[in-house]
């Protein structure tokens, strides 16, 4: 798998499992994500308050369209989310519900 890919996982669900609020929300939620990286893309199962690897043949709720490298300054906090989808570095086509999601999860 990506290092990238590795790199997201580990950061998001860390997160989950060490926040007193996030997993309640995440519990019940169930959503697949797309990030689409140009040569790499790969589809996450956000369900029971952890991120996986999927194969889901469901059409993804949220796509995250961004370089690699940017996700990896994004994991490594060289890069704010925020900043990177502000200044067009990091698009999402989601809900904007989804998008508040991703950058309470991300950041």
């Amino acid at each position: 798998m990506n290092e990238a890919v590795i790199l997201l996982l580990e950061k998001i669900n860390r997160k989950l499992s060490e926040s007193a609020n996030l997993p309640k929300r995440f519990l019940e939620m169930k959503k697949v994500l797309l990030l689409d990286m140009g040569v790499v893309t790969v589809k996450f199962l956000i369900s029971n308050g952890m991120v996986t690897v999927t194969e889901e043949p469901q059409e993804p709720e949220i796509t995250i369209y961004a370089s690699e490298q940017e996700i990896r300054d994004i994991m490594e906090k060289r890069s704010n989310p925020m900043d990177a989808y502000s200044k067009g570095r990091i698009r999402i086509k989601s809900s904007f519900v989804d998008k508040l999601i991703l950058a309470e999860l991300l950041s």
